[in-house]
């Protein structure tokens, strides 16, 4: 499961980045606890929310994971779909952190 291959990454960035950007990990599994399990395994931080795939839909994407930096408003500034490195991951937040 490529979500699994990027959590490592992406909450490396997370308490990196926590400070100053805000990351919210969304879970299409629609059981709370199995979310909970995930993210335990993985050691995300809050907060976790859980939703259906319509999401991806919404925001035009069917691959999972989906990454998506938003702006103050609310806008999709960057998005990645698939699995991506930590360090690809590290530089698009920077480079919304600016």
């Amino acid at each position: 499961m490529s979500c699994a291959r990027e959590a490592p990454g992406l909450e490396a960035v997370r308490r990196r980045w926590g400070d100053r950007v805000r990351f919210v990990v969304v879970s299409l599994a629609q059981d709370p606890a199995r979310t909970r399990q995930f993210a335990a395994r993985y050691g995300f931080g809050e907060p976790l929310a859980v939703t259906s795939g319509n999401l991806l839909a919404v925001l035009g994407s069917g691959e999972l994971p989906s990454t998506y930096w938003l702006d103050a408003q609310g806008r999709v500034v960057a998005s990645i779909h698939g699995a991506a490195p930590e360090a690809v991951l590290e530089a698009e937040t920077a480079a919304i952190a600016r």
